[in-house]
């Protein structure tokens, strides 16, 4: 299975990674809008742990080093193929409604039907992570370990708790 995830996170992981595969494909987004939708996906999973009295700085601290971990080793060949972006900036205006779409469909998937089929939070979080991680690896594929290591501490974080304070 995908990293020793348990058979029904990594089915869970299969069938959301697929979901963001089409609509990446049907709508021509980039990494910058799939990595935006992933991450509002994340921050939502956050939100819940936090309402259950995790600690912010302990649960982002842990989230940034799974995927270094992930992506420490290089060999993480992400399954999704995107449309890269050369920067945050270029996101087109026009694909916003196409990614809160997909941000839409992501959190009913993972949220509430997730739940409803025994879905742990947990396990949510992990699979919220993968796919996350997954994106980076296609929009920081030219930067070195050092450096995709210092973005995860700080852009990530940084857009993490941006999130989680809308």
């Amino acid at each position: 299975m995908h990293d020793n995830l348990p058979r029904q996170e990594a089915t869970w992981y299969e069938m959301l990674r697929q979901v963001v595969q089409n609509h990446a494909t049907t709508e021509r987004l980039g990494a910058w809008n799939i990595y935006m939708a992933t991450l509002s996906l994340l921050a939502a999973v956050c939100r819940e742990w936090y309402a259950r009295g995790t600690a912010p700085p302990t649960l982002l601290a842990s989230i940034a080093q799974t995927l270094k971990d992930g992506l420490a080793t290089g060999s993480h060949q992400s399954p999704l193929r995107l449309y890269p972006l050369p920067t945050p900036e270029a996101v087109e205006a026009t694909k916003v409604d196409a990614t809160q779409s997909l941000t839409r469909a992501l959190a009913v998937l993972l949220g509430d039907v997730g739940r409803a089929q025994g879905l742990s939070l947990a396990g949510a979080c992990r699979v919220a992570v993968f796919l996350v991680r997954d994106t980076l690896v296609v929009l920081l594929q030219d930067y070195a370990l050092v450096e995709i290591e210092a973005m995860i501490d700080h852009a990530l974080v940084v857009h993490l708790t941006m999130y989680l304070q809308t």
